[in-house]
């Protein structure tokens, strides 16, 4: 009866969240003054905490998913610290609830608005198709993530992989109070609002595209100065009616950029230098088929370089992931 008339309390929080997530959101501005260390939950063969709390969130793991109650279970050598949310590789992940995040190779986490904090592990790893375990960022993290950005609940982290230990692809999720202690995310989790696709986040929303336009929301991949194509791995889409639509896996764009729109954006060195997990904002021609297309207009970031928080990117490009080497990825 206490956890039947604890989903009631929550239901109305969970729909407020999922009519946030409905529409189009401004970009939230990013925090640099909090201890964005990872929450570390206990490894013992000792019973885990068993305090009972429904936090309104939105279910982490997009379309169709198997899990149960797997907290506290024994697994020979530790407690399991989380649930499994069983799903194939590269189903989208999202926040449950907005807030700060961190995030190391394989392993997000956020520290919500709300007071509590989740952790997310076995990000995906491998090229699509393959089990190459080369931890490409562009298919672990969401391209526009940087260590203390501020995310919205739905938004777009990264993808469901089997990466560290894991045995099978699944997202091991794992929900903290606001004192720190571990709590079991199952009664969260089951009260919690589904949506079926990332919700967008663009920087000014309301700068919609003019009638014949699509405005394009991508993080830079390549310009190429002999042929003026700037290659961008897509985040969002906007029609000029002002519906908004995330990307739910990796999609590579070829956009090609008149003389005066690259002479507006600084010339050849000022485009191959924009960063590369910051989106750029296009207005495209809305006759192309979206494979490539004409930039009628080209707004850049409004950070010119990377801040002293390092992306997904930065973190995985220069350092091999370790498999298994930590606790936090062998849950």
């Amino acid at each position: 009866m206490t956890r039947r008339l604890a989903a009631k309390a929550v239901l109305l929080p969970v729909l407020l969240l999922l009519a946030l997530g409905a529409g189009t959101a401004a970009a939230l501005p990013p925090r640099a003054d909090r201890d964005l260390r990872p929450p570390i939950a206990p490894f013992t063969l000792e019973a885990l905490p068993d305090r009972t709390v429904v936090v309104p969130m939105v279910f982490p793991v997009l379309g169709a998913v198997r899990w149960q109650n797997g907290y506290n279970t024994n697994r020979g050598s530790h407690r399991h610290t989380g649930i499994d949310i069983l799903a194939p590789k590269m189903r989208p992940v999202v926040a449950p609830f907005p807030g700060v995040l961190g995030f190391k190779t394989q392993t997000f986490w956020i520290y919500g608005d709300n007071g509590y904090k989740c952790l997310g592990t076995h990000l995906n790893d491998d090229t699509p198709g393959t089990g190459d375990n080369r931890g490409h960022p562009d298919f672990m993290f969401a391209p526009n993530l940087r260590r203390g950005d501020r995310v919205a609940a739905g938004q777009l982290i990264g993808y469901v992989g089997d990466s560290g230990v894991a045995r099978g692809s699944h997202l091991h999720f794992e929900l903290f109070a606001p004192d720190g202690v571990l709590v079991s995310p199952f009664p969260s989790l089951k009260a919690a609002g589904r949506i079926t696709a990332p919700r967008p986040v663009l920087p000014n929303p309301l700068a919609r595209p003019s009638a014949g336009e699509i405005r394009i929301e991508g993080c830079p991949r390549g310009w190429d100065p002999a042929r003026r194509i700037l290659t961008v791995l897509l985040v969002a889409r906007q029609t000029a009616s002002g519906r908004g639509t995330a990307v739910a896996a990796p999609k590579w764009l070829r956009l090609f950029l008149p003389p005066p729109v690259v002479e507006r954006a600084g010339g050849d060195a000022a485009l191959a230098a924009l960063p590369r997990d910051r989106a750029v904002t296009l207005y495209v021609s809305e006759s192309r088929d979206g494979k490539s297309g004409t930039v009628r207009r080209l707004v850049p970031p409004a950070e010119a370089a990377p801040r002293t928080g390092r992306s997904p990117g930065t973190e995985i490009d220069h350092a091999e992931p370790r498999l298994g080497a930590e606790r936090e990825t062998s849950r």
